[in-house]
């Protein structure tokens, strides 16, 4: 039962907060799944500064009039709302106490990552994550900016020491320790100490504590947040426990994002008279209920099947999503993100409206929509990715993570624009998997070991990164025996909290499932080395009433069953130990693989606990909960791993140098692949041609005669009628050969193929040379008497340029002409244009266009009233 009037007197600004004692453990004192579950000892600060505010700040209490309105105009506006999602760019101070990264309060850098996941799964409504639930996808969600306030590339985190801060160190944010923003000339709040510019960046800070208090407290504030009323204020912003925003079964972040986007509760006023009758509360949205907050109400926090009235509202039947409609009960509340409840699960189409207004009006500044450039890329993707296993069994799904800098991660795999992803999970063997996803989830149907590549494309370019050997799919773990517990379905807050084992770390509840166990063989496992050692390291805790045992065992030769003494005379117990009560302890152990362990199998790794007695691995204890893992024992062998080297080596567990054949078309003894002749010459080496030195077509190349060898070449002149026209040449056999033409002794260079136009009579030769190393050749002789050159007189005074030429020819005379005829004569002799102009004039240029011309030789003939000129002219491309 919730004794309200305690709380009020243990803090000014907690709301109801309890602790649940299991003294009697043949009973479960409450009921609920490990993905409902949330502490009830949290509550939200949104109240506390929002009170304060309205106290001191009296343009406070004019912006949140505003927002009032705001919430009313927007429902009432709602199916105006544009569609499509929205992104916010976010920046996430670490406010940490001096630990390494990765320590305490400074939390990794995939922890950040990970908390803006948990927060999109439930503002998105992700399918298969803790958003995935009832209420409606908000269409708006929440990325680290990749671009900082000066341009350049950022991750969206920033550390800040705050270890030299007493005050900080002590009691963490809040009247007890440090301020949340004091605007006097001294630093000497919170988010005077690191913040972004507020109209460009949503501001995070992560801290270890809040007035004193955090998660492992009977009662705490999980965090706080401003509404849109107060964007591009130095205070505005979320503060988020550390332990909060790190838990994906809690949704404080996501709750405080709510009232960032002007959600009030939706129990809103219902404390205004605190007392034993606590007035009915009501946010301003229609389609959430007037209610009391489910805290307040006994017995409530948790029933979340309960289908008692809701006495402050017992009519309402507003249909709040497309799977709930409301009836009048406390359901219709006690499922709202927006209410202090251990049940919640959803936002509705109402609080949608008023969060998508908020942003686009109030926080419009955030938005790329509008020229905010904090989620644009600024270069070429560094890639790097990660995955949640790189050890699963067949048919089960990893998910993989985008990690690559500069580019923007939401973890929705909402298509971006203008960037592009290319995943290829390929294990050599089976077709394989390609995602185009950001952050796909792969379902391995096949065994194997998997190489993973990931391109990135945005408008810098693209990058490619490539991780052989990433992902080992293997077959099942052989089921084991089983485990069970007088007590489930109940969290007595005892047991195991975290395993690490090489690369498996995995955090866990203390809540007992009904089956008193998770079978995680295929979700989290690990490869270790037969030959090496490994640090097993446990933590676990005790409650206030009894010791807390624990053991570890590693089903070594596979066969399902956890021996002291196994077939190969081996102690399967990796791990006893046992601590008294009110105790967190943290055990090690090191693990040497005995030289008996099955091979490249997957074994279980059991990890169990009870409390008061020494625990079942295989049987039922008094309140016990096991863990399941996998593990794979390989023996370390370095070797080529390439199946297509000379060298594979099948049991290589390392990479070792490999070698291939010299070419492609011999094998690794070098020795031709393919050789259908026999005569050692690989067929893709084999080369047809003349195989005879003394050939005019030898080839030195060829390795087969085709019969195409010939000794001599001839020539013959084409009959022609000598008068201007063409003089062709015709070689046997057709082969490549080149040409040069004479007058006399004088080489006509113009003319280098097989054809050749007279221009004067006299005596001809052509010389014609095989293009090849034999040297034939053949010279051929002839005369022309016939040309008709009486009228072709000089002193026409005709000049022609250039010669040859592309696209004009340009005429020129040295007396004047009344008429000039010009005529384009091919090398058939028949005429294919034709020109009259009068009026030549003594020095006057005409243009000639020949650029529709083909290419090759013409003759330009020019007739005056008694005179011809014939000129020969080439056309070029």
């Amino acid at each position: 039962m919730c004794l309200k009037n305690s709380f009020l007197a243990l803090l000014t600004f907690l709301f109801c907060a309890f602790e649940v004692s299991a003294q009697d453990k043949s009973f479960s004192s409450f009921k609920h799944s490990e993905t409902e579950r949330k502490s009830h000892s949290a509550s939200c600060g949104f109240d506390h500064y929002h009170e304060q505010k309205l106290k001191n700040d009296k343009n406070y209490i004019e912006r949140y009039q505003q927002t009032l309105s705001n919430i009313k105009k927007a429902q009432k506006l709602s199916y105006r709302m544009p569609s499509g999602v929205y992104q916010v760019p976010v920046v996430v101070h670490v406010m940490h106490k001096g630990e390494n990264i990765g320590e305490g309060s400074n939390i990794s850098d995939s922890d950040v990552r990970a908390g803006i996941k948990y927060l999109n799964n439930y503002w998105r409504k992700i399918s298969g994550t803790q958003g995935d639930a009832d209420g409606v996808d908000m269409e708006i969600e929440f990325a680290l900016a990749v671009r900082d306030v000066n341009g350049n590339c950022t991750d969206g985190i920033v550390r800040k020491d705050m270890s030299q801060v007493s005050s900080y160190v002590s009691d963490g944010v809040g009247d007890l320790g440090l301020p949340d923003y004091d605007g006097d000339w001294q630093t000497n709040s919170l988010k005077e100490y690191s913040i972004w510019n507020p109209n460009k960046y949503y501001n995070v800070w992560l801290v270890d504590k809040i007035d004193g208090n955090n998660c492992s407290s009977d009662g705490y504030t999980a965090g706080y947040a401003y509404y849109a009323s107060e964007h591009g204020q130095l205070w505005d912003g979320s503060v988020v426990l550390v332990c909060s925003y790190l838990d994906e079964f809690d949704y404080t972040w996501a709750h405080e994002m709510g009232h960032a986007l002007n959600l009030p509760h939706t129990f809103d006023g219902d404390d205004d008279n605190p007392g034993s009758n606590y007035q009915c509360g009501d946010d301003g949205i229609d389609d959430t209920p007037k209610h009391i907050r489910t805290m307040f109400i006994d017995d409530l926090y948790y029933d979340c099947d309960n289908t008692d009235v809701n006495h402050c509202d017992p009519n309402f039947n507003v249909q709040m999503s497309p799977s709930h409609t409301g009836n009048g009960t406390h359901q219709d509340h006690m499922r709202n993100y927006m209410d202090y409840t251990g049940c919640a699960s959803e936002f509705t189409w109402g609080q949608k409206a008023v969060a998508k207004s908020a942003l686009i009006n109030q926080r419009a500044s955030l938005l790329s929509q509008n020229g905010n450039q904090s989620l644009l890329p600024i270069s070429k993707a560094e890639i790097d990715f990660s995955s949640s296993t790189t050890v699963t069994c067949v048919g089960s799904t990893i998910e993989f993570s985008d990690l690559s800098s500069c580019i923007p991660n939401s973890y929705t795999n909402e298509p971006k624009q203008g960037i592009d992803f290319n995943w290829i999970f390929d294990n050599g063997v089976h077709e394989a998997y390609v995602s185009t996803e950001q952050n796909p989830n792969i379902n391995f149907e096949h065994a194997g070991i998997y190489n993973v590549t990931l391109e990135v494309r945005n408008s810098h370019g693209l990058s490619r990164l490539a991780k052989s050997d990433w992902i080992t799919v293997t077959e099942n773990a052989l089921d084991a025996c089983s485990v069970s517990s007088q007590n489930s379905n109940t969290d007595y807050n005892c047991g195991v909290t975290n395993i690490s084992f090489n690369d498996l770390n995995h955090s866990t509840s203390t809540f007992i499932p009904e089956t008193s166990m998770q079978d995680f063989t295929c979700l989290k496992s690990t490869v270790i080395e037969k030959d090496s050692t490994y640090l097993l390291t446990v933590a676990y805790q005790s409650d206030n009433f009894d010791s807390q045992y624990l053991e570890v065992w590693l089903d070594w030769d596979g066969d399902g069953v956890f021996e002291i003494s196994n077939n190969n005379s081996v102690s399967e117990r990796l791990l006893s130990h046992h601590i008294s009560t009110s105790v967190m302890d943290t055990v090690s152990v090191m693990v040497i693989p005995p030289s008996s362990a099955t091979l490249n199998k997957l074994l279980r790794l059991r990890v169990v606990s009870d409390s008061r007695y020494v625990p079942e691995v295989c049987g039922k204890g008094l309140s016990q909960r096991a863990d399941d893992y996998g593990v794979i024992v390989r023996r370390e062998v370095i070797g080529c791993k390439d199946s297509s080297a000379c060298n594979y080596n099948e049991e290589a567990t390392i990479e070792g140098l490999c070698t291939y054949p010299t070419e492609t078309y011999l094998d690794c003894l070098g020795a031709c692949i393919n050789d259908a002749d026999g005569d050692r010459v690989c067929d893709e080496l084999e080369v047809s041609g003349c195989t005879d030195f003394n050939a005019c077509n030898y080839n030195e190349n060829a390795t087969d005669d085709d019969g195409s060898c010939y000794q001599t070449i001839s020539t013959t002149i084409q009959p022609y009628a000598y008068d201007h026209e063409l003089v062709k040449l015709i070689v046997y056999p057709n082969v490549e050969v080149s040409y040069e033409w004479y007058l006399g002794e004088t080489l006509l260079p113009e003319f280098t193929s097989n054809e050749m136009i007279p221009a004067a009579n006299g005596n001809y030769s052509v010389f014609v040379k095989v293009n090849d190393k034999s040297g034939c050749f053949q010279t051929n002789y002839f005369t022309i008497e016939t040309l008709d050159l009486t009228d072709e007189l000089d002193d026409l005074g005709i000049e022609l340029y250039p010669n040859p030429t592309t696209d004009k020819l340009y005429l020129v005379v040295n007396d004047s002409y009344e008429v000039l005829q010009i005529e384009f004569i091919d090398v058939t002799g028949a005429v294919i244009s034709v020109h009259t102009s009068k009026k030549y004039e003594v020095d006057e240029v005409h243009e000639l266009d020949v650029s529709n011309f083909q290419a090759g030789y013409y003759l330009l003939r020019v007739v005056s009233e008694s005179k011809q000129k014939i000129i020969p002219w080439t056309k070029y491309e």
